[in-house]
């Protein structure tokens, strides 16, 4: 089940209200061809959203992400259960 939800990620919310307030607060200590960038996000947002999923530090800044919370695999230590399974992916918006 983890690699299923790693595998398929989910959608990028990036363009809110937020995200503009965040790239217009840094913006003005950015250099000229980021910071022109940065202030026309409503021109630049395919090509920002993009290149921050190709970076794991910046994508889950505009995606939701999820953490498994409890792997239930048997009660003795260093035992493989021949049943593993996930409960509760901890969906986190």
């Amino acid at each position: 089940m983890t690699t299923r939800i790693e595998a398929s990620p989910l959608p990028s919310q990036f363009g809110s209200d937020e995200d503009k307030a965040m790239f217009q607060s840094l913006s003005a200590e950015m250099p000229f061809p980021i910071r022109f960038i940065a202030t026309n996000i409503w021109l630049f947002s395919p090509l920002l959203s993009w290149f921050m999923s190709r970076n794991p530090h910046t994508d889950c800044t505009i995606r939701t992400t999820t953490a498994v919370t409890m792997f239930n695999g048997g009660i003795k230590c260093l035992l493989q259960s021949p049943t593993l399974s996930v409960a509760d992916p901890g969906i986190q918006n």
